[in-house]
């Protein structure tokens, strides 16, 4: 490690970091997904490795405002965490973690969120997968929804993609400012959604939109493509939904019903959905739904005080938590927790601890999804005061669930 350095990477060193994520990734970016990423990474903390001149790893932060349990805090979304494959396995990667956590621990957020790639690495640098999401695989055959009277009243109709930050960006946000996880987009990330690099559709059609109205208010939208297929048998198309949303029973059902009943088509596969997502309640027939849970959204408390005075809890809590951190130290050691639906702070105290855990199954807990009392039953959590996981337990739970609606 002598001969690498790390560095702040200024901003004219965006284009040969997309060059090293491209390498590492093994990926090939168009240049239509080059300049969606070079506005994302105009506010970006950037840090790269060195050999000499040559640029061999990276971690970026993006500075996003997340929800969380009862509020909105500033987040830094971890991206872009490459290194080379000709300089792997020499603890460039570790290097560059460290150096990113000091830098939020000096000046930056307080907690850390990320996807993995690969989920065996981030737990060691304090990371606790802390929000899953489901694939849902609906046959057009068993599509048929109990659907909720207000359904009648919604009227669909198609519109561009581009034009849903205008149309429906109401909507995009009541869903976001009520899940944990979630974060609002500006015009950068709208972009983003909206872009239809044909190398990216697999065989399938242009990205589509239908937007949702009540009494000419818009109520929900879905965003999607179809893949035709014909068989000896007739049509066997596949409708693959990017999003959808509703803000309430009907809309969300009168745009499912669309998206699972195309015409000419056998299926229809709906990607990151929440863990909650109100479909399989709604299904006559889900036994011939097919259902993936993977993991989402991955964090990191950069500072335990200041992460878990941020958000609320949903019944009282009087807590003190020992926390493990090898490598932020500064988070090592005992914290009080007191908070309610209204408020909370922690502040670091010498009396015992009523359980300990590791910094990244507390990052696991954090928004709400993930039980203490199941991460105890793993043997990950001691307890050392009778019934207080239970009762720290309840005051994490968090409803809704957690979820991200976008991929970082």
């Amino acid at each position: 490690m002598n001969d690498i350095t790390i560095r702040r990477l200024p901003p004219e060193a965006v284009e040969s970091t997309l060059d090293l994520f491209d390498l590492a990734f093994g990926h090939s970016s168009t240049s239509e997904e080059r300049e969606s990423e070079r506005v994302i990474l105009d506010d970006a903390a950037m840090f790269g490795a060195y050999d000499e001149d040559l640029l061999v790893g990276s971690t970026v932060g993006l500075p996003l405002q997340m929800t969380v349990p009862g509020g909105t805090l500033g987040v830094c979304g971890v991206t872009g965490v490459s290194v080379l494959p000709t300089h792997r396995r020499r603890g460039i990667l570790s290097k560059l973690m460290e150096r990113q956590l000091t830098d939020l621990h000096e000046e930056g957020a307080p907690v850390a969120a990320l996807w993995a790639t690969e989920p065996q690495i981030y737990p060691r640098f304090g990371y606790g997968f802390a929000a899953r999401s489901l694939g849902i695989e609906v046959p057009r055959s068993s599509s048929e929804l109990q659907v909720a009277p207000a359904a009648s009243e919604v009227s669909l109709r198609y519109v561009p993609p581009a034009a849903l930050p205008a149309l429906a960006g109401e909507v995009f946000d009541r869903e976001v400012d009520s899940r944990p996880g979630a974060f609002r987009r500006d015009a950068r990330w709208w972009a983003r959604a909206a872009l239809d690099p044909e190398s990216g559709r697999d065989g399938a059609s242009e990205l589509r939109a239908v937007l949702a109205e009540r009494d000419g208010e818009a109520v929900g939208y879905a965003t999607f493509r179809t893949r035709a297929n014909w068989t000896p048998n007739g049509p066997h198309g596949t409708v693959l939904v990017k999003e959808l949303f509703g803000v309430d029973a009907g809309s969300y059902a009168r745009v499912m019903e669309f998206v699972l009943n195309q015409d000419l088509m056998a299926v229809t596969k709906l990607r990151n959905r929440p863990v909650d997502d109100p479909l399989l309640d709604m299904l006559v027939d889900p036994r011939r739904t097919s259902v993936d849970i993977n993991d989402q959204l991955w964090i990191r408390l950069v500072d335990v005080d200041r992460a878990l005075a941020a958000r609320r809890y949903a019944v009282p809590v009087d807590v003190v938590i020992e926390v493990r951190d090898r490598r932020c130290p500064w988070n090592t050691g005992t914290w009080r927790l007191r908070g309610d639906v209204d408020g909370a702070e922690c502040e670091r105290v010498d009396t015992a601890a009523d359980f300990s855990l590791s910094v990244d199954d507390l990052g696991a807990a954090y928004l709400g999804e993930r039980h203490l009392s199941r991460i105890a039953a793993a043997g990950r959590i001691v307890e050392h005061t009778k019934g207080a996981l239970s009762r720290t337990t309840q005051a994490f739970d968090w409803d809704p669930a957690p979820w991200c609606q976008e991929i970082f």
